[in-house]
């Protein structure tokens, strides 16, 4: 018995002196990669479609033009018109007066100082310039001219350049009063042109055709 002890204690020894098993340490775990976040993409203009122009009801002839006046950034075209006065200009009508001479049934219009606007209509006894026809322009207004640009205050020279194939005509009133018509293309479209010292003082249009209201009297 004496004998076995020291053994057991010379294995107890020993056990506790067995070198351990070498362990490698666990390899470190790389850092997750930072993804950036993507852009966030602009999103596209709204772009806002441009008006249509407004649609004409007949198209122009370069010999209407010549009959035209301009009215600030728009021109009055004499002939049928598009919808109810102003027809698209910046006119005012400061009185509307209808009338009847001869059968015509038409409209004369005061707009502002020294324009006058007259017309008729295709339904007879209608008081309204709706789609009416412009037969008649007189004006003696600073602010319009002709469509080749013949203005109130205009030498008579200026305007023989600009109408060199005016004529005079004789009115039995004082003062020179010249015309342009064009008779092959507009039928007796007339424009009518007033002087006084050499200087042009008031222009009218006529078609030559259509009722005429007397009232006020109109270049002639």
């Amino acid at each position: 018995m004496k004998r076995i002890f020291p053994l057991l204690l010379l294995c107890a020894v020993l056990a506790g002196c067995t070198p351990q098993a070498h362990q490698s340490p666990a390899p470190e775990t790389p850092p997750a990669a930072v993804t950036a976040p993507a852009p966030t993409p602009t999103p596209e203009p709204t772009l806002t479609p441009a008006p249509e122009p407004a649609p004409t009801s007949e198209p122009i002839s370069p010999e209407e033009l010549e009959f035209s006046i301009v009215i600030g950034e728009a021109l009055l075209v004499p002939g049928r018109q598009s919808g109810a006065f102003p027809w698209g200009t910046e006119l005012e009508a400061d009185s509307e007066t209808y009338w009847n001479m001869d059968g015509f049934y038409g409209f004369t219009l005061a707009c502002g100082e020294g324009l006058y606007l007259v017309g008729s209509h295709p339904e007879k006894h209608v008081e309204t310039t709706e789609n009416g026809f412009l037969t008649g322009i007189e004006n003696q207004n600073t602010d319009y001219k002709t469509y080749r640009g013949a203005y109130i205050g205009m030498s008579l020279e200026d305007f023989l350049e600009l109408y060199p194939e005016a004529e005079q005509m004789n009115t039995g009133r004082i003062g020179l009063v010249y015309s342009y018509t064009d008779e092959v293309h507009c039928g007796f479209d007339l424009l009518g042109f007033s002087f006084e010292d050499d200087l042009l003082v008031k222009f009218w249009y006529h078609n030559g055709m259509d009722g005429w209201n007397p009232s006020p009297p109109m270049g002639w």
